[in-house]
């Protein structure tokens, strides 16, 4: 079965390339922060991070599915912890400290 998680194939990680696609964490970073400096408000880690109540929301959880192919082994929660990871942490501003989203 395909899996979603990690990037195997990311250079230093061996795998098979075919089918996924590798971009590094700081492009990722630098071209998202050259799009929001075009937008009225740019939203901050904490913001992104908030947004994980979103997880414990079966609509929004189950949403994703018809969107990825099949036979496709895709937890929301563990793609959530990948991306915070790999890009929100490394976002402007402190992490959220709970409350309110």
């Amino acid at each position: 079965m395909a899996t979603a998680y990690g990037h195997p194939a990311a250079p230093g990680h061996g795998g098979d390339r075919r089918d996924r696609l590798y971009l590094p964490p700081e492009q990722i970073l630098q071209t998202f922060t050259a799009y929001m400096d075009s937008e009225a408000t740019i939203p901050n880690r904490a913001q992104f991070e908030a947004n994980d109540a979103k997880l414990r929301d079966a609509l929004f959880v189950t949403d994703i599915r018809p969107l990825l192919r099949p036979g496709l082994d895709y937890d929301v929660g563990r793609a959530w912890k990948t991306v915070h990871h790999a890009l929100v942490r490394h976002l402007p501003g402190d992490h959220w400290k709970g409350g309110a989203a």
